[in-house]
């Protein structure tokens, strides 16, 4: 049985301040449900992240249903607005099975912290998706995106929503607010077991914390293109957004008491 309980009052024991500042070469991505993906896919992966013990069997899972597509989005927060930078980056989520994982304690640090000193620290559960880099014509391919391994997460604070502005290539500019914390997702080495391709990981340090986000009404059909192949995707209304992230430490949750911090 997963122990829970031991993971309280672990934020100042976790929190291990960063020795420079850091800008990952990521965007705000607004991601989009998706509600049919043609053709469907079924691809057998090897996934090793930050999280993979070394040493241990490296985690054997299937990517397969469609369930999210990500824009690269401008964000308006706190008097500050975010452009994109590289229109090209664009994200397509996979879910994964299987998927069980540890429960872990992350402390993480994004443009949604309470204050500079105050880091969030978040509760990450299974391994969900994967965001897969995304060609979405007439944009180039994306370049020195990674691809991303993402589990469920709660926060382990109240979390007070915030109202943000976004604009990307589907919905003009307009609020959103955001919720809660959904996804938190590592830089992944993926290894396809029907081809033997491997995909490095580029941006080690570069990690995504995604939120859930208030809806508005939105349907468009669009052709994209990963190292999966073709596929047409039938898009429904946005509901995350994804911001760039640094993990500053995290420690995993054993069934036993905690006998120590990985920090990574």
């Amino acid at each position: 049985m997963r122990r829970r309980s031991s993971f309280l009052g672990l934020g100042l024991l976790l929190f291990a301040p960063p020795l420079f500042a850091q800008t990952p070469p990521l965007e705000h991505f607004q991601c989009y449900a998706v509600k049919q993906a043609t053709p469907p896919m079924i691809i057998p992966l090897e996934l090793r992240d930050q999280f993979t013990v070394p040493g241990t069997a490296v985690d054997q899972v299937e990517a397969s249903r469609v369930v999210k597509f990500c824009n690269p989005a401008g964000k308006f927060h706190r008097n500050q607005f975010f452009p994109v930078a590289d229109d090209r980056q664009h994200l397509t989520f996979f879910a994964t099975y299987p998927q069980s994982e540890p429960v872990r304690v992350v402390v993480l640090s994004n443009q949604f912290d309470r204050t500079a000193a105050q880091p969030q620290t978040w509760i990450i559960e299974d391994a969900v998706a994967l965001a897969v880099p995304t060609h979405k014509p007439p944009h180039n391919p994306p370049a020195g995106l990674d691809h991303y391994r993402c589990y469920r997460a709660h926060s382990t604070a109240a979390i007070t929503p915030e109202v943000v502005g976004l604009i990307d290539e589907f919905l003009p500019f307009s609020g959103r607010a955001v919720l809660h914390p959904s996804l938190f997702c590592n830089p992944v080495v993926k290894k396809r077991l029907d081809t033997g391709d491997v995909t490095p990981i580029l941006n080690p340090n570069v990690h995504m914390a995604c939120y859930a986000t208030t809806r508005v009404a939105f349907a468009t059909s669009r052709d994209i293109e990963t190292q999966f192949g073709r596929q047409t995707l039938l898009v429904g209304p946005p509901d995350t957004l994804c911001v760039p992230t640094r993990k500053l430490n995290f420690v995993q949750i054993p069934d036993s008491p905690i006998g120590g911090i990985t920090p990574q």
